[in-house]
């Protein structure tokens, strides 16, 4: 079995909300998520990318961060 997902952004609730609810007629479940999820998310999108680059020196990362 093959389980997909899909993120909707939206910039009203209400939307939000519409969404939701054409989900639960259809029997398809799904989950609002916090701000700091969809962070967490694109940090785990940023560590699987960094793992097929080449490895840099903590200089280089150091200098980046501070600018």
């Amino acid at each position: 079995m093959h389980i997909s997902t899909l993120i909707i952004n939206a910039n009203k609730a209400a939307d939000l909300k519409r969404f939701v609810d054409i989900a639960k007629r259809l029997g398809i479940s799904s989950k609002m998520i916090t701000q700091e999820e969809k962070e967490e998310i694109g940090l785990y999108k940023a560590m699987l990318e960094g793992r097929k680059t080449k490895l840099v020196s903590r200089t280089s990362v150091m200098k980046k961060l501070e600018s």
